[in-house]
């Protein structure tokens, strides 16, 4: 840990550190860049009425495909009234993972579930959001030991969408250095 007293260098406006609160630097050695293959899809309607919509998102060598199922409540018309909401995503023939680190670059290899799911009640304050946008970033392992790293977005409310990001290894290792 480093600390700075007062008087030395300037720094942010924010509060500068002290013995009791210092600044902490975290030194990792670099990963070898990773080689990845990358896919997109932005913007693909999902239904709201619990049925399963497939997205299927190319990269080099592979077709991975995700399946995300949907419970919705939300107001026809639409109205910015809160409302029950629930999703499920899989990715077929492999697990997914939460990504929790601020720097992620390394995939674990165990811990993977098949299902993620995210459920928000109306009633829910301190997690109700009136957008119901719910952003989440995953670790992929595949059945074959292979690696991806996800970016998966869920919106509901006035449209019910999906949008996807994967990153995938193409040398089958867990390593996500750029």
């Amino acid at each position: 840990a480093i600390y700075y007293s007062p008087g030395s260098d300037p720094m942010p406006a924010s509060a500068p550190p002290t013995r009791e609160k210092p600044q902490v630097f975290v030194l990792r050695k670099k990963n070898p860049v990773a080689r990845l293959s990358q896919a997109i899809k932005k913007r693909i309607p999902i239904g709201r009425d619990g049925s399963t919509s497939r997205i299927e998102l190319p990269v080099e060598g592979r077709m991975i495909e995700l399946e995300i199922r949907c419970q919705s409540s939300s107001p026809v018309p639409f109205s910015y009234e809160r409302y029950d909401w629930s999703a499920e995503i899989r990715v077929v023939g492999a697990g997914l993972k939460l990504i929790t680190e601020s720097e992620p670059f390394l995939a674990p290899t165990d811990g993977y579930e098949k299902v993620f799911r995210v459920e928000m009640l109306k009633d829910d304050e301190q997690n109700w959001k009136s957008s119901s946008i719910r952003m989440s970033n995953f670790w992929v392992q595949f059945d074959d030991e292979t690696y991806a790293k996800a970016h998966i977005k869920v919106t509901t409310g006035r449209k019910h969408e999906v949008r996807a990001e994967i990153w995938y290894n193409l040398e089958g290792t867990n390593n996500f250095e750029r």
